[in-house]
């Protein structure tokens, strides 16, 4: 669980990358669980997980040092530490043998994308981190595509890693296409841990090279495991996997490199202790290697066939579940088949479930100089993080082609083998398939065409199957002066004793049909609140519900229309967002003498206590006359609401919306 805790600590004020933190009263520190930090004195977050404007920009053992510019603060401030607890006793296997059976909901998968769009020289999409460039690389976006252009500078690089860490099950998919495969071009994605960034190094000899890391958790038993060295600035180093060679407590650590200058220094991030790595090197097109480390362990790369990486390319798949790793591959055209092919695989030396990992791509030439330079094309990532929920039966032997698993038709025998399914032309009952409703999806006309004309609630309706919905309104004649329709999508858990909204309808003034996203259903009946504004007004309506039967990721969604903006405090009221990973808050305002702001809020103890958000994006000020919107990328609460954090003066009111999702 999360805590607030009081360690001691030592908070040295300054400019953005400069100031620092060293938090070395947290034993077993591990930056993974680091939540946020607080100075209470001045009212500011420092640091806040997920947030690129309060992130950290070095790690170095406990030490963080800050992206946010502390340099009015004061090393006496009072700082707030909230990181999550580890120290909980694990329940023993006797207690976990005597509890009941629970259902399981299963939680939609969250999807990152980079797509590229901006357009430009030295432009790299803001889900990665500003990358390092060595002398030679060239980089830019153009067509909705990353090109970079490798130079023919020997270990010349170019390194970016993803703002966002990820951990546990997950799937990544790439595209990429290489203008040529020469010898001593390398191209790198990677899904590796991050020690540090910005470290500084010391050359002792052609062979070993000091990494300073101060209050590192590196020991005796670290030695021998490998970690990567790249984006290396200041002497001549060779990016590459190089070996723990000894420890200094706390200090530094050294490393058994190759091919280094006799003497020297400069700066370089170490990373991929434990990472899932596609390396593209070699003259081959048609080949890639592939490889899985664990705690600085390795199998191997193996040399995995795929479609090409010349023109128009290929798609890689990775997919880990956290206890083993599947590559695929398949062809960039159109295909009327599916044309996914299986590559490779890992069922050890694989990262940790709970190991933060980042998406790195890196680009880095040889110790020799490439005859001419490779211009590697990224045209697509995406990373999708799910729940891997395994479901084991016990006293079950395993089932394999020894050990076949029989399929017994009812009143007709055993079916031994089947070959092969032509066609059927005939099912004598589908009773079994119609049961679990997995059909397409079932409209239910909840409110039937009718004219409304003053506000309305309808009676509870009650879904008869489906764990997801999507409501749809055609409106299809609209009178009155200034007419507005005003429709928020209750439901409730306790058959229509208590009532919570989950989404709310942007306002209607004109004939059209409305639809709301497909919406997760966790109650067992639903209503419509209906609100109607303006002279004689009067809207003919339908209001449709599409019930289906698939799992969706989490969305609520918030419309307030009578926070008072011109007083502080004022709140709108709080949304039920628990499965939600990130929210947004949007304000809309007419004029304005005084623009007000408001700020997110979240409760974990069903309102009766709130807490800003940490992060970018927690506080939005309004504009007269316009929308301004804001995300939190990153949250876990139970309850969110907006909340006046400054008033505004002579504001004609629009809208606060907030959403979880």
């Amino acid at each position: 669980m999360k805590s607030f805790l009081a360690p001691s600590y030592t908070f040295t004020p300054g400019a953005s990358g400069v100031g620092t933190v060293n938090l070395s009263g947290i034993a077993g520190f591990n930056i993974k669980f680091l939540v946020a930090i607080v100075n209470q004195t001045r009212g500011t977050v420092i640091y806040a997980t997920g947030s690129t404007d309060t992130r950290y920009t070095a790690l170095s053992g406990t030490t963080l040092t800050l992206f946010a510019d502390t340099t009015g603060h004061s090393s006496g401030d009072v700082l707030q530490v909230i990181y999550e607890d580890q120290t909980g006793a694990p329940i023993a296997d006797t207690a976990i043998q005597t509890l009941p059976a629970a259902p399981v909901r299963q939680v939609g998968q969250i999807t990152d994308v980079a797509g590229f769009s901006a357009v430009g020289a030295s432009v790299l999409d803001p889900y990665f981190n500003a990358p390092i460039v060595g002398t030679g690389v060239t980089y830019n976006q153009a067509a909705g595509s990353l090109n970079i252009l490798s130079g023919t500078n020997t270990n010349a690089e170019f390194l970016a890693r993803s703002i966002k860490f990820y951990s546990g099950s997950m799937k990544m998919r790439f595209s990429i296409i290489a203008s040529q495969r020469i010898a001593n071009s390398n191209f790198a994605v990677m899904l590796a841990d991050l020690i540090g960034e910005n470290l500084a190094y010391t050359i002792n000899s052609a062979t070993s090279v000091t990494v300073a890391i101060a209050n590192h958790t590196f020991d005796a038993t670290n030695v021998g495991q490998f970690v990567q060295m790249g984006g290396i600035t200041g002497a001549a180093g060779v990016p590459g996997r190089y070996a723990i060679a000894s420890v200094v407590a706390g200090v530094s650590i050294n490393l058994t490199v190759a091919g280094f200058p006799a003497s020297g220094s400069g700066t370089c991030t170490l990373f991929g202790r434990n990472y899932i790595r596609n390396l593209v090197t070699g003259v081959t097109a048609t080949a890639i290697n592939v490889d899985a480390q664990r705690n600085g362990w390795a199998t191997g790369d193996t040399a995995a066939t795929i479609n090409t990486t010349a023109s128009p390319g290929t798609i890689i798949q990775c997919e880990t579940t956290g206890r083993e790793v599947f590559w695929n591959d398949m062809l960039r055209a159109s295909s009327a088949a599916a044309s996914s092919t299986s590559r490779a695989s890992r069922y050890e030396n694989i990262p940790d479930a709970t190991i933060p990992l980042y998406v790195f791509i890196w680009n880095f030439n040889g110790t020799t100089a490439p005859a001419s330079t490779t211009t590697f094309t990224f045209s697509h990532l995406s990373l999708e993080s799910f729940p891997n929920n395994s479901v084991y039966l016990q006293g079950v032997r395993s089932v394999g082609t020894a050990n076949a698993l029989p399929v017994v038709v009812t009143s007709s025998g055993t079916v031994s083998t089947v070959t092969a399914v032509g066609t059927v032309s005939t099912l004598s009952s589908v009773s079994l398939v119609t049961a679990a409703n997995l059909n397409i999806p079932v409209i239910i006309a909840d409110v039937a065409s009718a004219a409304l004309t003053t506000t309305a609630t309808t009676s509870a309706l009650t879904p008869t199957f489906g764990c997801s919905y999507v409501v749809s309104i055609p409106v299809t004649v609209v009178s009155g002066t200034s007419p507005t329709l005003d429709v928020d999508v209750q439901e409730s858990d306790d058959t229509a004793i208590n009532w919570q909204t989950v989404y709310s309808f942007p306002r209607i003034t004109a004939t059209g049909i409305y639809r709301s996203p497909k919406l997760a259903f966790n109650g067992n009946r639903v209503r419509y609140v209906q609100t109607i504004g303006g002279t004689s007004p009067s809207f003919t309506r339908v209001i449709n519900r599409l019930q289906c039967s698939d799992s969706v990721a989490s969305i609520r969604q918030l419309i307030d229309r009578t926070i008072s903006l011109t007083t502080l405090n004022s709140a709108t009221p709080s949304i039920n967002v628990q499965n939600c990973r990130s929210a947004q808050l949007v304000i809309n305002i007419g004029a304005a003498t005084t623009a007000p702001a408001v700020t997110l809020q979240g409760s974990d103890n069903n309102g009766a206590d709130w807490y800003s958000l940490f992060g970018v994006g927690q506080t939005v000020t309004a504009v007269a006359n316009s929308t301004v919107s804001t995300i939190v990328g990153t949250m876990n609460s139970q309850l969110i609401r907006a909340v006046v954090s400054t008033a505004g003066t002579g504001v004609t009111a629009g809208y606060v919306l907030i959403k979880g999702f």
